[in-house]
């Protein structure tokens, strides 16, 4: 059950771009997300099926974060995880830093987002209904 790609993006005049992301795994995560990044609407939450993933997105601000799982794993975790990332990149740049940034210009910020994967699959989070 695990996150098998997530990406930090933003619209870029009228492209989408990914500002960093990350995957362990072979595939064609890049072909598919930047198919579905033009149907993300600007400040929603919503999980997409497509064959045996999910992907889950947070659109706010002009930021996206979205990440693809199989179907196994909990809604409510990967969107736990989504606005963990968010919180951690708020922290990490300033709104400016976000409002200047180029397609991948925050690669550095891959390697936050594979550390932030290997705890969310492996630390189930408790919610409270």
């Amino acid at each position: 059950m695990p996150i098998y790609y997530a990406l930090v993006g933003k619209q870029l005049g009228q492209a989408n771009v990914v500002l960093a992301d990350f995957t362990a795994y072979v595939g064609n995560f890049h072909d598919i997300t930047k198919k579905l990044m033009p149907r993300i609407e600007a400040n929603t939450m919503k999980t997409w099926e497509l064959d045996e993933f999910f992907f889950h997105y947070a659109s706010e601000d002009g930021i996206t974060l979205l990440c693809m799982t199989d179907k196994e794993y909990k809604r409510k975790q990967a969107f736990a995880f989504l606005q963990d990332l968010k919180k951690t990149l708020l922290k990490r740049y300033s709104q400016r830093d976000l409002d200047r940034a180029q397609a991948h210009s925050l690669a550095s910020f891959s390697e936050t987002i594979h550390d932030k994967i290997d705890f969310f699959d492996s630390n189930e989070v408790a919610f409270s209904d």
